[in-house]
């Protein structure tokens, strides 16, 4: 089962494929009204008021308050033939397998694409933030739409978007990776849209990765640049593996199985003896918003964070044992165990 919540609801995708909401019923609690439809389900996503799921056949599903524009002018038609939704705080973007893309929701944060329609070409994956898009083209280039300011408009470094293999985005901006090992990245300047203070050591990167407010690069010597709020620097790590993120900040596996973390945030930092000597054997880091939890290679659990998302797992530590993989939701861990 995974649990996808918006602000007032939640909406269930069990493993056959069913739908099952509850919550605020005019934002997406109650979706009696396709509950027929909610069958063969692949995806969900939410919007902070509404809902949207992919079938297995290609066609979408919506329902919530974010979908009144859908719902009520038939758009149902035009959600066909989708292998991919996205989503942020309030619209939905469907890919689908012609290579087109719609959109729908509130045009303040990307809820329409008419007016750029004749600027994607292909696209092969949509990125958004919390009021932009940005869409990566076949031939490498980036089509953005949305809330200017969060990097909805991309002109001003339209020319550099070129070669481009990844995008990433913060709350209000975004970064994107070129085959020749640069970054470029545009938006919010306080949500990392500005590279200036950082712009020289950006060379030679391998992969980019996003917080909420912050970006992270990793370059082929294993330092990590870091932009955003609160950051503009360069730190040395040794080559940090399977990297991933909570709303502030960053953790790696290094080489030898130890964890190092940076960005935001005192009490994800590592200084705690008895933490560091606790992170050995690690083989692979989960996080949800606020905490992280490491499982280890004999198959026990080390978390840290905000206690109230469950960066404090002493409660239960003796039974997180022969643990085979880690689930998150935005506030919890749930162990499975072998």
């Amino acid at each position: 089962v995974s649990i996808v919540p918006n602000w007032f609801a939640f909406a269930a995708l069990r493993q056959d494929g069913r739908v099952f909401t509850w919550g605020h019923e005019g934002f997406g609690g109650d979706s009696t009204p396709v509950s027929g439809l909610l069958r063969d389900v692949a995806e969900v996503k939410a919007t902070l008021t509404g809902f949207a799921a992919r079938k297995t056949d290609g066609s979408v599903v919506v329902w919530g308050e974010a979908n009144a524009d859908v719902n009520n002018s038939g758009g149902w038609q035009f959600l066909q033939n989708v292998v991919a939704l996205s989503a942020n705080s309030g619209a939905f973007a469907a890919l689908h397998s012609n290579g087109s893309v719609s959109s729908w929701g509130y045009s303040t944060v990307g809820g329409q694409t008419e007016s750029i329609d004749t600027q994607i070409d292909e696209p092969v994956s949509v990125t958004s933030n919390e009021r932009a898009y940005a869409a990566l083209n076949a031939d490498a280039t980036v089509t953005t739409w949305g809330d200017p300011a969060s990097g909805g408009d991309s002109r001003g470094v339209a020319s550099q978007l070129v070669g481009v293999v990844d995008i990433v985005a913060t709350n209000l901006a975004f970064a994107a990776l070129t085959d020749e090992g640069e970054v470029i990245a545009w938006g919010s300047e306080e949500y990392g849209g500005s590279t200036d203070r950082v712009q020289l050591l950006l060379s030679d990167v391998i992969e980019i990765h996003a917080s909420s407010s912050q970006f992270s690069a990793l370059k082929s010597d294993g330092s990590v640049v870091l932009w955003g709020r609160g950051a503009g620097n360069y730190v040395q790590f040794e080559n940090p593996q399977n990297i991933t993120t909570s709303s502030f900040r960053f953790a790696g596996i290094k080489n030898d199985g130890t964890v190092d973390t940076w960005g935001l945030g005192e009490n994800y930092l590592l200084g705690d003896e008895a933490l560091r000597q606790s992170l050995v054997n690690v083989v692979e880091v989960f996080a949800n918003d606020g905490a992280f939890a490491a499982l280890k290679s004999d198959g026990t659990v080390v978390s840290w964070g905000d206690e109230y998302y469950g960066g404090d797992s002493s409660s239960v530590q003796e039974q997180l044992t022969d643990v085979n993989t880690i689930y998150t939701s935005k506030r919890a861990f749930l162990a499975q165990k072998k």
